[in-house]
């Protein structure tokens, strides 16, 4: 699929998988701008749930990433055309 758009490869991802986050966005399609594609597919009516995702690093140093979740059972064809 060498002319998917970063955005339909997310779509199926999260339809798969139910969640996604920036890292495997950018390992998976390169898509390094996902709050970006979120924030588009949630205004096209995509219930997507952001949830703070609290780490230590391996330098001891406390930090965080979003994991972005859809809801178990929602279908894309849910949405209203």
């Amino acid at each position: 699929m060498a002319n998917d758009t970063k955005i339909a490869q997310v779509k199926r991802y999260l339809l798969k998988y139910r969640k996604i986050t920036a890292w495997t966005a950018i390992e998976k399609y390169k898509a390094t701008r996902l709050a970006d594609i979120v924030f588009k597919l949630k205004a096209k009516g995509w219930p997507i749930t952001s949830h703070r995702v609290d780490f230590v690093d391996t330098n001891g140093n406390k930090s965080h990433y979003a994991l972005y979740t859809l809801p178990h059972g929602w279908s894309d064809k849910d949405l209203q055309s």
